[in-house]
C-alpha cells in the first residue's frame, strides 16, 4: 500500500513540474511571437514519437528527471525555443492571440487565448483578396454583439485598427452571405489603401521586383549538356 502511495505521488509530481515546463515553453514562445503549430506537430509525429522517454514513469526518478529539464530550460531555454522556430514546429501568433496575451503575459494564458481562437476562428467570416500582391486576408466575427477582427495579414497588417474596421463594416459586411463564412466580394470595390504612402509603394514595389525577377529566370535559355559519343 506504501508503495502504491509513493508511486501515486510520484507521477502526480512528475506531472505538476512538467506542466510548468510546458507552461514556460508556451510563454517563451509568445514572448517572440509565435505559438506552437499543433498541425506541424502531428505531420511530423514519427519524429518526436522517438523522444519520448520511459523513464517518466519510474517512481522518483521521473520527478528528478523532470526537475533536471526544468533546470536545463532555465539556463537552455532560448536555444531550445529558437530550435522549435527554426524547423517549423511553430506559426505566428494571431492578431487575437497577441492582444489577448498582452493583456496577462502568462503561458497558462497563451493557452487559453490559443483555445479561444481556435474555437473563434471556426464560426468567423473570411475574405481574401483576390487582387492583392501579397496574402492580403482578414477574419472577423459579427454578431449582435458588434465586429470583432480576429485575424489580418499582407496589407491589412498595416492598416489601423479603425480604418479597418470602417473598411469592414463598409466593403465587406454589406456582402455576407447565409450559411456562408466566406465572403466573395465584387471587384469594383476600391481596395484599401494605407495612410503611408511611402510604406504602401514599399510594399508594391517589393513585390513588383519579385515578379519581374521570376520572370526573368523564367525567360533565361535552358541550357542543355550533350554527352559524348565514345
Amino acid at each position: 500500500m506504501e508503495l502504491l502511495l509513493i508511486y501515486i505521488a510520484s507521477i502526480l509530481t512528475s506531472a505538476f513540474f512538467q506542466t510548468i515546463n510546458k507552461f514556460k515553453i508556451f510563454k517563451s514562445l509568445a514572448d517572440k511571437g509565435y505559438v506552437l503549430d499543433f498541425e506541424q506537430l502531428k505531420n511530423n509525429k514519427e519524429d518526436l514519437s522517438s523522444s519520448i522517454n520511459y523513464i517518466t514513469v519510474i517512481p522518483i526518478v521521473n520527478v528528478l528527471y523532470e526537475i533536471y529539464r526544468m533546470l536545463d530550460f532555465h539556463f537552455n531555454g532560448n536555444s531550445y525555443v529558437d530550435s522549435l522556430i527554426e524547423n517549423n514546429y511553430t506559426k505566428k501568433m494571431s492578431a487575437f492571440e497577441l492582444d489577448e496575451y498582452n493583456k496577462k503575459p502568462t503561458g497558462i494564458n497563451i493557452i487559453l487565448a490559443m483555445s479561444k481562437y481556435s474555437q473563434m476562428l471556426k464560426s468567423s467570416y473570411y475574405y481574401k483578396d483576390e487582387q492583392g500582391l501579397a496574402n492580403d486576408s482578414i477574419n472577423f466575427i459579427y454578431d449582435e454583439y458588434g465586429l470583432k477582427i480576429i485575424n489580418r495579414t499582407g496589407r491589412f497588417l498595416y492598416m489601423n485598427h479603425d480604418d479597418l474596421e470602417k473598411y469592414i463594416y463598409t466593403n465587406l459586411i454589406p456582402f455576407i452571405k447565409p450559411n456562408s463564412n466566406i465572403i466573395i466580394k465584387p471587384k469594383e470595390i476600391e481596395v484599401p489603401h494605407l495612410k503611408d504612402k511611402k510604406l504602401e509603394e514599399d510594399i508594391n514595389n517589393y513585390f513588383n521586383n519579385l515578379k519581374d525577377n521570376l520572370d526573368k529566370v523564367d525567360e533565361q535559355p535552358k541550357i542543355r549538356t550533350l554527352s559524348k559519343r565514345k
